[in-house]
């Protein structure tokens, strides 16, 4: 379900998705998962705004949402999760079978976002308060640590150390501990590759 694996079956993929939802009455589940139901349809915040769950697709503000976010909005329907979440923060790798996408994400998605803004923290910041990040507070420690929620009971930590005359920049994604409850894996790493789309404006 990664944008690099060449031509994209996301329409496909979000279809079968939606119709199963529409079967199961899965957006039945929306309260307990931080959203809602109005006009009889499931509502889900995707990064803070409210989306309207239908059939054809979803929609904010009147607008279709793209694939991948219909797509992970209905899996988080689906799947239907009830651990608390507690901010015990683990990387990755460190979820359950996590080592099965953990060097993509690192190569492709967290290095490149190092990279990409490297000396432009204020930016990064920028970008990232674009989607809703507050500040991580506790004894979090980063040149820049935020949390950004694209679902509610899916927060993300976002660590990010300026490269300096010593050290490069580095990047690192954080999920909470209990965030194999909402999404499966699959659909946790496409939420960290939508992250990155959506800093970088391809999103």
């Amino acid at each position: 379900m990664f944008v690099t694996d060449g031509e994209s079956n996301y329409d496909k993929v979000c279809a079968e998705l939606l119709v199963q939802v529409e079967k199961e009455g899965a957006g039945a589940n929306a309260p307990m998962l931080a959203g809602g139901i109005e006009d009889g349809r499931a509502r889900v915040p995707l990064f803070g705004r409210n989306c309207v769950v239908r059939p054809e697709g979803v929609y904010v503000d009147g607008q279709k949402v793209d694939f991948m976010g219909a797509i992970l909005i209905a899996r988080y329907l689906l799947q239907a999760g009830k651990e608390p979440v507690g901010r015990t923060w683990l990387p990755y790798r460190d979820l359950k079978d996590g080592g099965r996408f953990y060097s993509f994400i690192k190569a492709n998605i967290e290095d490149k976002i190092a990279q990409e803004f490297g000396g432009k923290r204020r930016l990064l910041q920028e970008r990232l308060s674009g989607l809703g990040a507050v500040p991580a507070g506790g004894d979090v420690r980063g040149d820049l640590a935020l949390v950004v929620y694209p679902l509610p009971k899916v927060p993300v930590l976002c660590l990010f150390w300026d490269s300096d005359e010593e050290f490069p920049a580095s990047f690192q994604f954080l999920f909470d501990a209990s965030a194999s409850s909402y999404l499966d894996l699959e659909s946790l790493a496409v939420t960290l590759q939508y992250i990155y789309l959506k800093i970088i404006g391809e999103g």
